[in-house]
């Protein structure tokens, strides 16, 4: 997955991608059946069969939450059902409540996806709660008076038992994984049932394996079979053993003798899937539990050898040379796939960003659009190809950048959780709360102005490079307007970045996925939103025309709401302009303009920018060297200087523990069967191993991810490490006795620590081939559009440029074979 080494270019993998976006949710029932009315506080869990990776916020007193959240990840394990649960929250018992889930294979995934539907919410109990594979061996073997025959000749069982010849079934439970555990740990068995027409005929039982979800049995049971054998059901369950009680359920498999042949000489061997007990999914009558919109995205990319995508790289970088540019190879990938391709957009801005052409391409799509404007004030306000490509080009190189510079004020929001509403439409005493309330938004809107105006410095000079294009050719196509060249960058980096990102923190990382988000907050940073918005359009040139007067309204000001107009007449000062200005000049000023001369500013009183936190469980390799250590949950928070960790989750205090991230050696997984425990990672440090846990496949990944960005320029790193632990005087991966012996695994290459996420190439290209096949059939209507606009075009310069007509009546067999090279370059 991402933050794995790349295979070797004559690999083939698989890749996997999911999004889920909630919508809402309908008809949930009610608390109590005296009331129909009755809400409930409620939230959503995304599940990899029965590990959770992803909870919404909780909507409280509700039967129909809007739920409006996005959850996107490479799944890092193989998985057999997307589960989406719904939960009710109980404050008192501090025990929360399923109400019910939708339960989707890959099949159902597929079979919807980008489409949004209502799915039915289906009813939940123990017995359908189950995970995990099973590998079963299972033959029929044949005896004689004790002894066994090798070969037996094409008669029916009838025959067999008339010969008296002895029929045994032979099943050979070998091993499971990914089973379900309880409260942390898996203690399983199988139990064995052969039945026939439904009736118990023989039970048998495997021993208990303690603490593993992928147990390894081995054992073998036979059972003797009647003439009638096709009547048979063999039935096995796994369950976790609860020695002061009733065993857990963890799921079943049911075989019919009828499926294996009479003469089969090798064992019929396979996995199965654990399922329900057939009781369950034989219930009808279900009560009716509402229904959840959810709109599905997965992708599954088989990604072949770098050599296999070279003609499509090269079609790809070398878009900008391409006059027109809407005859580029990445112009005519983006408009091939539906939606304004959106899908395509993340793979071309990554596949440009990798050759180093990202911004000539940019810079050539900012030209024809700006060619096709003609009023100055909608210049890139709308969803086109450069705005697209900008965003996620912010985000991919910008998100740094933003962490520093709007991560402290998030996270104050949602800590304080002041009042901000400033409708008195939503106010229940607007005389008393309205003043108050507009001093709370004043304050956090001042500190989100501040600190993004002092945070030109900051700004990555790639974004620099950009906005200082952008700005030049909107001078040269705007002349008359000089505000345009400001409002071109303006329009990025205020409205679809500081702005978006205050809008939607979840979206842009600047809070955990898991925090909650409450309706205040969010409200909160709404208002902010709209303020940084609005302060974005402000520049020098309009500085008498900004001063507000109370109860005047703006012209360029577009707030439709009357409480906004008075706010922002009220916050409003001459000095707003003026460093707008100042900012976008400095973010937009050309390059051989040093970082040093730009002013940054230093609050030494503000604590550090968190880049990631969550409360995972820790243990420390080498400190006590009596017995094994327990797991002990911690608040993990990650600084661009340290990884802390403490028994508090604030992030202000003095942390219990601290790792400079300058002295970590190397971060690495480790295997299952160190500690029986899942999805733990080690942190390699000179002195000793830091093993942390996490809750989940996803998040294990993400942990790994960003260490590993942030550890990889570190001076001193390690080539070797254990996959397992040390535990009584002895490396359980390689048997090596000294406890500072050398690894015996090949440590992982770590990412590029520039970029938000690694760009794996061959996998961005391997997206871009498969939308271009998926989409073909609008590849011919897309083409006939590109020669007609190259045809108007070279129309209008023999009509502007008549004494260069023989020249360009030469370069149109050029745009043709350019034409027929993008074709073969996409394998169509």
């Amino acid at each position: 997955m991402a933050a794995m080494a790349w295979p070797a270019s004559d690999q083939v993998r698989t890749i996997e991608k999911l999004a889920v976006i909630f919508g809402e949710a309908k008809n949930l029932p009610p608390k109590g059946s005296c009331n129909a009315d009755s809400g409930r506080d409620v939230y959503f869990s995304l599940r990899l069969d029965q590990e959770e990776i992803y909870r919404t916020t909780v909507f409280e007193k509700t039967l129909n939450p809007f739920i409006a959240e996005q959850f996107r990840c490479d799944i890092p394990r193989d998985f057999h059902l997307l589960n989406i649960y719904v939960n009710e929250r109980e404050k008192v018992s501090n025990k929360d409540k399923v109400i019910g889930r939708v339960s989707l294979s890959r099949g159902d995934i597929l079979k919807f996806h980008a489409k949004e539907h209502w799915f039915n919410i289906d009813p939940v109990d123990a017995d359908s709660e189950v995970q995990g594979k099973i590998h079963l061996f299972v033959a029929l073997q044949h005896f004689h008076e004790g002894l066994q025959l090798s070969t037996i000749r094409p008669v029916s069982m009838v025959e067999l038992f008339r010969a008296g010849i002895e029929t045994r079934l032979v099943l050979r439970i070998a091993e499971c994984c990914d089973l379900n555990t309880v409260r942390g740990y898996c203690d399983p068995y199988a139990v064995v049932i052969l039945y026939r027409d439904g009736v118990k005929v023989d039970q048998k039982r495997t021993k208990v394996l303690r603490k593993t979800s992928r147990p390894s049995f081995e054992e073998t049971f036979d059972f003797l079979l009647q003439h009638d054998w096709d009547r048979f059901e063999i039935k096995v369950s796994l369950f976790h053993d609860v020695q002061l009680g009733s065993s857990v359920f963890l799921g079943e498999v049911r075989l019919n003798c009828s499926a294996i042949e009479l003469r089969q000489q090798e064992p019929l061997s396979a996995w199965y899937y654990l399922g329900p007990r057939e009781e369950f999914s034989r219930k009808s009558n279900s009560p009716e539990l509402g229904a959840l919109r959810l709109n599905l995205h997965f992708t599954s990319d088989t990604v072949f050898p770098s050599a296999t995508y070279e003609q499509l790289r090269q079609l790809i970088t070398s878009s900008w040379q391409v006059q027109p540019i809407t005859c580029s190879a990445a112009y005519i990938i983006s408009q091939l796939v539906p939606a304004g391709g959106k899908e395509a957009i993340t793979p071309l801005v990554r596949v440009l960003w990798e050759a180093k052409q990202i911004v000539r391409f940019m810079r050539a799509v900012a030209e024809h659009e700006m060619r096709l404007t003609s009023d100055a004030t909608t210049l890139f306000r709308g969803n086109s190809l450069l705005s697209r490509c900008v965003d996620e080009f912010m985000k991919l190189v910008g998100m740094n950048y933003l962490q520093n510079t709007l991560r402290p004020l998030i996270d104050r929001v949602l800590a304080e959780k002041k009042p901000c509403e400033i409708d008195p439409t939503k106010l229940t005493d607007s005389t008393r709360q309205l003043p108050i309330n507009t001093h709370n938004l004043k304050a956090y809107a001042d500190e989100a102005f501040e600190a993004i105006t002092k945070s030109a410095a900051d700004c990555p000079p790639v974004l620099r490079e950009l906005f200082n294009a952008l700005k030049r050719l909107a001078a040269r196509r705007f002349p008359k307007n000089p505000r345009t060249q400001y409002s071109v960058v303006s329009v990025f980096v205020f409205l679809r970045f500081f702005a978006a990102a205050i809008l939607n923190p979840k979206l842009f990382d600047l809070c955990p996925p898991q925090r909650s988000v409450d309706p205040q907050a969010n409200r909160t940073l709404t208002l902010i939103s709209k303020v940084v918005q609005s302060v974005g359009n402000l520049t020098s040139k309009n500085v008498e025309a900004s001063k507000a007067r109370q109860g005047e309204r703006l012209n360029f000001v577009p707030y439709k709401e009357e409480y906004m107009w008075r706010f922002y007449s009220a916050f409003l000062s001459e000095q707003h302009p003026q460093q707008v200005a100042s900012f976008l000049e400095m973010i937009s000023s050309n390059l051989s303009t040093t970082l040093t001369t730009l002013p940054r500013e230093v609050n030494s009183s503000n604590p550090p920018v968190v880049l990631k936190q969550g409360t995972l469980a820790k243990r420390a390799q080498g400190r006590n060297k009596l017995g094994l250590k327990q797991f002990k949950k911690r608040h993990f928070y990650l600084t661009a200087k340290a990884l802390c960790y403490s028994k508090s989750k604030d992030v202000t205090q003095p942390p219990q523990g601290e790792i400079p991230l300058e002295e970590v050696l190397g971060v690495e997984r480790l295997r299952e069967e160190a500690f029986k425990l899942n999805n733990v990672i080690q942190v390699l440090q000179p002195s000793r191993i830091l093993y942390i846990q996490c809750n989940n496949c996803v998040e294990e990944q993400d942990w790994l991810d960003i260490l590993r960005r942030l550890t990889v320029n570190n001076r001193i790193k390690v080539s070797t490490y254990h996959p397992e632990a040390f535990v009584a005087n002895e490396w359980q991966c390689c048997g090596q006795r000294q406890e500072t012996d050398a690894g015996c695994t090949p440590t992982t290459r770590g990412p590029d620590p520039q970029l938000a996420a690694q760009i794996d190439l061959d996998r961005e290209l391997e997206r871009l081939h498969s939308l271009v096949v998926s989409n073909s059939h609008n590849f011919k209507a897309l083409m006939d559009t590109c020669d007609e606009i190259l045809t108007l075009q070279q129309q209008q310069q023999h009509l502007h440029l008549h004494h260069h007509s023989q020249s360009q009546q030469q370069s149109q067999p050029q745009q043709q074979s350019l034409h027929a090279g993008t074709i073969a370059g996409f394998g169509l």
